[in-house]
């Protein structure tokens, strides 16, 4: 595995590592969990993004805006966008985190209530072009939703979202969270504490994992 890739597709990736507090070693990833997880940044601008997550040492591997990719961790090692504790340890289970640029519905007065969105352009490019990348290269995450009735329009998933009780956290924590694979959100994952968010809502996550395999077949 190439663990800091030059390129993805057309997109040069800027390395960028953010380390853990007080230097420590980063903590090893078995990049074979076949679980990608997409967040959104809540913030719209690429540098202000990185300088938050490098400032609460909360990377992902990727963060992805302006047409640009940073990588923040190799991809043999965990980030640290999620909860890492246990009893889920969800750092320990994603082999890809991804964060978007950008809030949640597409605007930035947006709340969790909004309509079906997709990132523009120059967000969404390089975070198919990740997609793709991840369906091989000894990673192997499957391009699909991780459960079927997880339709993109949520209505499966009542609001509040950014709680433990919502309905794909709660059948998460049952067990469909590491058992099923492929690309979660932030807003499915259980055990978040705290923490629990909203990211990424309504998202046309089944148009972006159209768009990965069309440029596999390309």
């Amino acid at each position: 595995m190439d663990t800091r890739p030059e390129k993805i597709f057309d997109f040069t990736v800027d390395q960028r590592e953010i380390p853990r507090p007080g230097g420590k070693a980063f903590v090893a990833l078995n990049p074979h969990t076949q679980i990608g997880v997409l967040h959104t940044t809540e913030s719209g601008s690429l540098e202000g993004s990185f300088t938050a997550l490098k400032g609460k040492f909360s990377p992902p591997h990727f963060i992805v805006g302006e047409g640009k990719i940073i990588q923040c961790r190799p991809l043999n090692v965990q980030a640290a966008a999620l909860v890492g504790t246990g009893p889920c340890l969800a750092n320990a289970q994603a082999a890809v985190q991804i964060e978007m640029v950008g809030f949640t519905g597409g605007g930035k007065d947006s709340t969790t209530t909004t309509d079906l969105w997709i990132p523009k352009d120059d967000v969404l490019l390089p975070v198919v072009a990740i997609m793709a990348f991840c369906v091989g290269n000894d990673i192997n995450i499957p391009l699909r939703v991780p459960k079927d009735e997880w339709k993109d329009n949520a209505a499966d998933m009542p609001l509040p979202w950014a709680t433990a009780k919502n309905t794909r956290r709660v059948a998460a924590a049952a067990g469909d969270f590491p058992k099923l694979k492929g690309w979660w959100m932030h807003v499915e994952i259980p055990c978040q504490g705290p923490t629990n968010h909203h990211d990424c809502g309504k998202l046309r996550r089944r148009d972006m994992l159209t768009m990965a395999q069309a440029l596999l077949d390309a």
